[in-house]
């Protein structure tokens, strides 16, 4: 509804600050007011305070406002960094994002608010021990914050360690205080996002725009709503109200994309992601999208057809990203041995370009596959390369313990349950209950490796009773179907986040798409359930063929839809080449 417009000179440390508060409605000057001094945030006070009550309308004194200079840093070039490091973010573009919240807490290393910014990007990327390093700081320094500064440090390091009734309280109570505050708003949306609480996500994102009718993240969060309810006039107007909000952006595009494929039209979802990576080469998104519609139309060497020409490209996270896609492709296929050649090139590549984070994730997805082929001392090496980066890593502990649990060294699996145990009290406190949370897993691993499935199951459900967010491990699964509740299994196959249970991001896993296949396949077979149990196995036949005779997990794919087919008189099979793999698990 107002708009303020000034400037600022000076002259031999004497600064003049000039301010006009203006009516956007006609255009009108409401008022206008000035001051000198020597210090630019006491200035910024004293005329916040005088121009204030044509805003507040007597509903807030003045003295009530935080002043400025305690609001996060005495540095202006840090709280600059800082701003450009928000905008940044709000724009998908996280690695600058990063570089911003690192010059800021470098210029400033008491900036608890941009120590928490840099935090939450290292944990996006998975870098889980820098990240709890910086979530350190943000608490450290949190008393030298405002109150508004500190309510939100506790919220979201609340929510981080997946105490989310906690971090609710908080974000309620800070919006209490501060009904202006968007951020808390658009923090309370994706816990109600994550807690499938439909309305209450909606509701939060109208708020935001009542504060704010330009406030592009919103638009977007509003628009795959409407999408996935079926509503493409909104989600068709939505999308394009967020692409005028954002011009020149790479995100805007990349979520049209992604929209439009929830609306029936793929190639021009295809066209929106070439877009986005044409504006920003190293916009991750983009790739893994458009890789990822050619993977669920079964066009593999369409989408490699689509990487070749960024292989030599000299942005570095586009180059390790096209090859970690391009392996997925080659994994898609059942060409499972090249797909971890691919996984071993992009940590290569990632290594030359000294880009650790990005090394960690393909060693990630390398230790993953080779234990599924049972190359049980490839994984150790990929897993402890990634612990080496990031001693925190749950995925690729937990990778550790499967590959040890699936050679059955459950002694060993215990011992470094043990060693995790007495080394608990050096885990940072705000990493505390993630800890735990993952101790609880590790039993689960354990007692279903021990043969103690009912005890394997109960470790993993309590493991998830107090966090929002839930891993669903493989074995779980497994666990349910062998206990006669395949209905559990077939409801929780779903939730399963990896064949180790950690990813994030938007790029399909092949792996682990072809998991939940099989494992829905067994689900309705222990359910009786022939004909359904058949259409999972088919597909995971045609898509993988013989190549499933590698993976120690779905060797027995064709076996199985052999004898269901026999079972209800139907001999027919999906062809597939011959394989040099023999008929028995590897």
């Amino acid at each position: 509804r107002a708009m303020v417009r000034g400037s600022i000179a000076g002259s031999g440390g004497r600064l003049r600050m000039d301010l006009r508060l203006i009516d956007l409605g006609d255009g009108t000057v409401i008022d206008a007011e000035h001051a000198t001094g020597d210090d630019v945030y006491e200035l910024v006070d004293e005329l916040s305070r005088r121009l204030s009550p044509h805003l507040l309308a007597g509903g807030v004194e003045p003295t009530e406002l935080t002043p400025v200079a305690q609001l996060a840093t005495g540095s202006l070039d840090a709280f600059r960094k800082y701003r450009e490091g928000v905008l940044a973010e709000r724009r998908f573009l996280y690695e600058r994002a990063e570089a911003h919240y690192r010059r800021a807490v470098g210029m400033d290393s008491t900036f608890a608010v941009a120590w928490l910014r840099l935090g939450l990007n290292l944990f996006r990327q998975q870098n889980v021990a820098e990240a709890t390093s910086a979530m350190g700081q943000a608490e450290r320094f949190i008393e030298g914050t405002s109150e508004r500064d500190r309510l939100m440090i506790e919220a979201i390091l609340s929510f981080i360690s997946f105490e989310s009734e906690t971090a609710e309280r908080s974000f309620e109570e800070l919006i209490a205080k501060y009904p202006d505050d968007k951020e808390a708003r658009s923090w309370l949306a994706v816990l109600y996002s994550q807690t499938d609480r439909r309305d209450d996500h909606r509701r939060a994102l109208e708020e935001i725009l009542r504060l704010d009718p330009f406030y592009a993240p919103a638009y977007n969060e509003l628009a795959y709503m409407a999408a996935r309810a079926a509503d493409s006039t909104a989600a068709d107007s939505l999308s394009l109200r967020y692409l005028d909000l954002e011009p020149g952006q790479p995100n805007p595009w990349d979520s049209r994309g992604e929209i439009l494929e929830m609306l029936g039209r793929p190639d021009e979802g295809r066209e929106a992601f070439r877009e986005a990576v044409a504006i920003e080469e190293s916009f991750v998104h983009g790739y893994q999208h458009l890789v990822r519609s050619y993977l669920r139309a079964g066009d593999m060497a369409g989408a490699r057809a689509e990487l070749v020409t960024h292989l030599g490209t000299d942005d570095p996270d586009a180059a390790v990203w096209v090859r970690l896609l391009s392996a997925d492709t080659y994994v898609a296929e059942g060409s499972y041995l090249d797909g971890l050649d691919g996984y071993r090139q992009a940590a290569a590549r990632a290594s030359e370009l000294d880009r650790d984070d990005l090394r960690l994730l393909a060693l990630l997805d390398a230790g993953k596959l080779a234990s599924a082929v049972g190359d049980f001392d490839g994984a150790q090496a990929f897993f402890q390369a990634a612990r080496m980066i990031d001693s925190y890593n749950q995925e690729a502990f937990f990778g550790s313990l499967v590959a040890l649990g699936q050679q059955g060294q459950v002694d060993r699996m215990r011992a470094i349950r043990q060693a995790v145990v007495g080394n608990l009290d050096q885990v940072p406190e705000n990493f505390r209950a993630f800890a735990n949370q993952g101790l609880r897993f590790t039993d689960g691993l354990i007692a279903y490796y021990e043969g103690n499935l009912e005890r394997s199951v109960k470790l993993m459900e309590q493991a998830r009773a107090n966090f929002s967010l839930q891993y669903v491990f493989r074995e779980e699964i497994e666990a349910l179907i062998e206990l006669g509740r395949a209905d559990e299994a077939l409801a929780t196959i779903g939730r399963m986040a990896g064949v180790t249970p950690i990813r994030t991001g938007d790029r399909e896993l092949p792996l682990n798409e072809q998991a939940k296949i099989y494992e829905r396949g067994r689900a309705y077979e222990a359910m009786g359930d022939a004909g359904r149990a058949i259409q999972q196995y088919d597909r995971l036949y045609r898509m993988a063929g013989e190549g499933l005779r590698q993976i120690a997990f779905m060797w027995d794919t064709r076996e199985r839809l052999e004898r269901l087919k026999a079972s209800v008189g139907d001999p027919s099979l999906p062809s597939a080449a011959d394989s040099a793999a023999g008929a028995g698990p590897p």
